[in-house]
């Protein structure tokens, strides 16, 4: 708490006030740096466009973020932390794979609106699309197997989740 309020240019008090623990600070930052990635992300797609560019779009922009070095450290920490604070798990779902998960379905429900698209489950597409994406590279960049993906590596991985997709959702 020292460094971090050194950091900011306040005073270990001031930090308290606000925060009781370490582990309240990190969830607080956690939360924050994973919301603003998944918004940056996922923010405003033109459902009026061309669905496969958007989703081209959407699903390199997806793999290269959970790609990212301070992802990763942020997951591999949430995972050894939550032992001792079962609320952090909770709230990196929340801030990251499930508002991903939610801004996507809003997508698609607009592309099945406007006809581009035929999804009976759009919750369950938009899962079925970032799953697609990610594959095992998630599960390989946690346990070190991996590293981070070339733009084109990302590109490959993304036209194969897009045609696995619209295999199962037709344009």
């Amino acid at each position: 708490m020292s460094r971090i309020s050194r950091a900011v240019g306040g005073s270990k008090s001031t930090l308290y006030t606000y925060f009781q623990t370490k582990d309240e600070l990190f969830a607080e930052f956690m939360t924050a740096e994973i919301a603003r990635r998944v918004a940056l992300t996922f923010s405003a797609p033109d459902a009026a466009g061309d669905v496969e560019a958007t989703l081209r779009t959407l699903g390199r922009l997806y793999v290269e973020m959970f790609s990212d070095p301070t992802v990763i450290a942020l997951y591999r920490t949430v995972v050894q932390a939550r032992h001792r604070f079962p609320e952090i798990g909770r709230r990196f779902m929340e801030a990251g794979p499930r508002t991903a998960i939610e801004l996507l379905s809003r997508y698609l429900s607009k592309a099945v609106e406007a006809r581009a698209l035929f999804i009976p489950d759009v919750g369950r597409a938009a899962q079925q699309f970032l799953a697609l994406c990610q594959g095992y590279l998630v599960q390989d960049l946690l346990l070190g197997m991996a590293k981070v993906p070339s733009r084109r590596e990302i590109e490959d991985r993304v036209d194969i989740a897009l045609g696995a997709f619209f295999a199962i959702y037709p344009l």
